[in-house]
């Protein structure tokens, strides 16, 4: 069965940043640590287009080697992230952490869950964004 990767940036405080913010225009043109670097891992990229439904059926068709991934980067994209957590479809989980808090915004941080996360690597960036891949253990 395919696996479905979320890409997504949040807040110290857990809330989506705004597209104008400097650490997400880096995220979203730095090719080899931002999120084209993960579009080029990806067997498809996911959006609102998809329906949930339709993409629970196809992740059946697929072999584990092929990811399905979805980047969160506006209101939107969130909304969808949000289906996709709360069908349990998420197998993986791409986090960045910038180095802001906002206090207020739009969270995911409900959608996703109870499930036990581990985390599968970590990076820090020089500019004090930091990158947590996180998988869903099976129990």
């Amino acid at each position: 069965m395919a696996r479905i990767r979320i890409v997504m940036a949040i807040t110290l405080d857990g809330f989506l940043p705004k597209q104008e913010e400097k650490f997400m225009q880096w995220l979203m043109e730095e090719p080899r640590k931002g999120f084209p670097y993960w579009e080029e891992k990806a067997s498809f990229q996911i959006n609102e287009l998809y329906g949930i439904i339709d993409l629970s059926d196809m992740i059946r068709r697929f072999s584990a080697d092929c990811i399905c991934q979805t980047i969160i980067h506006d209101k939107n994209s969130a909304d969808y992230a949000d289906g996709l957590f709360r069908y349990n479809l998420v197998d993986e989980m791409v986090l960045y952490t910038l180095p802001i808090s906002y206090g207020k915004g739009f969270s995911l941080m409900d959608s996703i869950g109870k499930h036990h996360w581990q985390l599968r690597s970590f990076k820090l960036y020089p500019n004090g964004i930091s990158r947590l891949v996180y998988e869903k253990r099976r129990m």
